[in-house]
């Protein structure tokens, strides 16, 4: 799939919001891509929520530990986000081959490259919150 000029440009503007480049860039311009040319918006919407979710939930179990007894509910949510999250990638894509090896978590490996994705795509949920607040 050909990367279009407006997800390039959205993309550099989160980066540049979130002062860093992106490993996972190019998936996540055809995640926008994908959404756009579906007209899967409303999913991609729920995608993004979900990566800010999962990434302040790994960072509040990397702080209490995932057998601390008070993160119970949290270590739920955050389960079933992460195969909400898989399987909305996997629709937008249709199992575009790069993103199922992305999504299919079998290794400790796989756990940090996906988190990795996660959390840069958590950026947009960012980036959008704050252009809300400007206007």
């Amino acid at each position: 799939m050909h990367l279009t000029p407006e997800s390039i440009k959205l993309v550099r503007n989160v980066e540049d919001l979130s002062r860093r480049k992106f490993q996972y860039f190019n998936q996540i311009c055809r995640l926008v891509d994908y959404a756009n040319q579906k007209d899967n918006r409303s999913k991609f919407d729920e995608l993004i929520f979900l990566a800010k979710f999962i990434t302040n939930s790994w960072n509040i179990l990397d702080r209490a530990g995932v057998e601390s007894q008070e993160t119970e509910k949290i270590k739920l949510e955050f389960t079933k986000s992460i195969e909400t999250t898989q399987a909305i990638i996997g629709n937008l894509t249709e199992g575009e081959d790069s993103f199922s090896r992305l999504c299919e978590i079998t290794t400790s490996e796989d756990f940090q490259e996906f988190r990795i994705f996660i959390h840069e795509l958590s950026w947009l949920q960012n980036y959008y919150i704050e252009r809300k607040a400007k206007r």
